[in-house]
């Protein structure tokens, strides 16, 4: 059965909420203040706190505020009890983060109802945190090995060759597959930050920041160092104008890089890639497109952001481009046909100086 605290400073409705806990099968801890009720807390972990908001020197307030600092507490749901019934009260406790509030004089049923509600609230949160949890595991480690793989064959490849026999090459081929591994490495750097990013995204750890950047430059810089990885800076068009995004330049940075990446790696050499970035309608514009013919060649024709049966490469970092354009009100489409190439689409916001 669950585990409840209790914390309250009149003993005589403490000791009746405690008796109604009881009857009802919960395993109860009871606290006459909240620095006690703070601490048996953090000892038993309980399911869920109810605490009192009027109490001396330690209030339910700090109690709140006490439980949320601590990682081993956080999450616990809490349910405030007082007389005070005044919206700016009730409000005050909500934005601290209470899951609900209860005034006094308190009716044992409406207590209860309320209790039993926020345990199955809380089993639901766990029970879907734990799914999603085990779902980016497995879709993790399903493309992590494939994607890992070129990089790595391409830095062991090259070493093994300088290892075994470093006195049979000249110093040009010496400097050439050193350039090798260093380009392998850097892709291989890319793949973790990105798998990092991705984890980060699902799990709601990447926080919006307040911010603007020089949109165009930093998506012409990002798609030419690109092309460089690919050898191919010919293949690549940018026609971009100057204009404020309003996005963190980091974010923007992994949205350019994961699509032109995606459009380089689906199309061959000697085929365009074209960048182009711009204000329409009062939002910026960036459009990615190629003529490969493997990015949508699992979708159907139109296929958009993220469907079922995107190849994984596509699929991961189109999922990166839509959680971190999602982030900053942003949109991200892609539209193609089969075997005919595709066109990535991104809106941002611009910001506020240029938004008017």
């Amino acid at each position: 059965m669950a585990k409840v605290l209790v914390i309250d400073d009149e003993v005589g409705l403490l000791e009746e909420i405690v008796e109604w806990l009881h009857y009802e099968g919960y395993t109860v801890y009871s606290a006459s203040g909240g620095a006690e009720g703070v601490q048996l807390a953090r000892q038993h972990l309980p399911n869920l706190v109810i605490c009192d908001v009027m109490m001396p020197y330690f209030d339910g307030y700090r109690v709140l505020l006490e439980l949320r600092m601590d990682g081993a507490t956080a999450w616990i749901p809490v349910i405030f009890l007082s007389a005070l019934a005044a919206r700016t009260d009730v409000r005050r406790g909500m934005n601290l983060g209470a899951e609900d509030y209860v005034t006094k004089p308190i009716a044992r049923q409406e207590l209860l109802d309320t209790i039993r509600v926020r345990l199955e609230r809380s089993a639901e949160g766990e029970q879907q945190a734990a799914r999603t949890l085990e779902q980016l595991r497995l879709g993790v480690l399903s493309a992590l090995p494939h994607d890992l793989h070129a990089p790595l064959v391409g830095i062991l490849g090259f070493g093994e060759l300088l290892a075994l026999n470093p006195n049979a090459y000249s110093p040009a081929e010496i400097a050439e597959m050193a350039g090798m591994i260093v380009t392998s490495g850097e892709r291989l750097l890319h793949l973790v930050d990105r798998y990092w990013l991705f984890v980060q995204l699902e799990l709601g750890q990447r926080q919006k920041e307040a911010a603007a950047c020089e949109a165009c430059a930093l998506a012409a810089q990002t798609a030419r160092r690109v092309a460089e990885l690919y050898g191919r800076s010919e293949d690549l068009v940018v026609e971009v104008t100057d204009a404020m995004a309003a996005i963190e330049a980091e974010g923007l940075e992994k949205v350019v890089y994961e699509l032109v990446d995606n459009a380089f790696k689906h199309s061959k050499a000697g085929v365009q890639v074209r960048v182009t970035g711009g204000v329409e309608a009062g939002e910026w514009l960036l459009r990615v497109a190629d003529q490969g013919c493997g990015a949508l060649s699992a979708a159907r024709p139109g296929a958009v952001q993220g469907e079922p049966g995107l190849l994984p490469a596509a699929g991961l970092g189109w999922t990166i481009v839509r959680r971190l354009v999602a982030l900053y009100q942003g949109v991200f489409v892609v539209q193609g046909r089969l075997g005919s190439g595709m066109e990535a689409v991104v809106r941002l916001p611009l910001a506020g100086r240029e938004a008017g």
